[in-house]
């Protein structure tokens, strides 16, 4: 059990130097009209939407921000994410839309098994935005001037 956790930490390591490096919008724009019609599509805005924040939550793992996550998550984001990036896949991607039909079928799966984790990483998020709203108004109310009165 100890050797798979040695190479599971191994792989993890390898894999999220680079998630902090890739942005989903660039990878998205980059597959053109293809991946704009998918995405037109409501029930793949969701998944697009989840995949999305699947890369964020392995960034704010990976930075520190936020921890309260099984490892079966993030193995099961970091697998989904190396099928995605990976060259090799049941069907190629160079053949139109059903060369995408793997990679989302590989990311449902994924979002499957992490729903309860990811609803959990999504308020958490929510609650961080929360947060830092109000932190700027206070900086915001705390840093104007104040009103003096006038004597006359």
């Amino acid at each position: 059990m100890r050797a798979a956790a040695d190479v599971f930490k191994r792989v993890y390591s390898r894999l999220s130097k680079n998630v902090g490096e890739f942005d989903f919008d660039t990878f998205r724009k980059s597959g053109g009209k293809v991946m704009d019609l998918l995405i037109g599509v409501p029930s793949l805005k969701a998944l697009f939407a989840d995949v999305k924040l699947m890369f964020s939550l392995i960034k704010d793992f990976k930075t520190g921000a936020y921890r309260d996550v099984s490892w079966a998550t993030i193995g099961a984001v970091l697998f989904a994410i190396a099928y995605l990036v990976a060259p090799i896949d049941l069907i190629p991607d160079f053949i139109p839309i059903i060369g995408l039909m793997d990679d989302l079928a590989i990311f449902r799966i994924a979002i499957a098994f992490i729903q309860d984790d990811l609803s959990l990483y999504r308020n958490w998020k929510a609650e961080e935005r929360e947060l830092a709203v109000r932190e700027t108004e206070y900086e915001m109310v705390e840093d104007a001037p104040e009103k003096v009165a006038d004597p006359e």
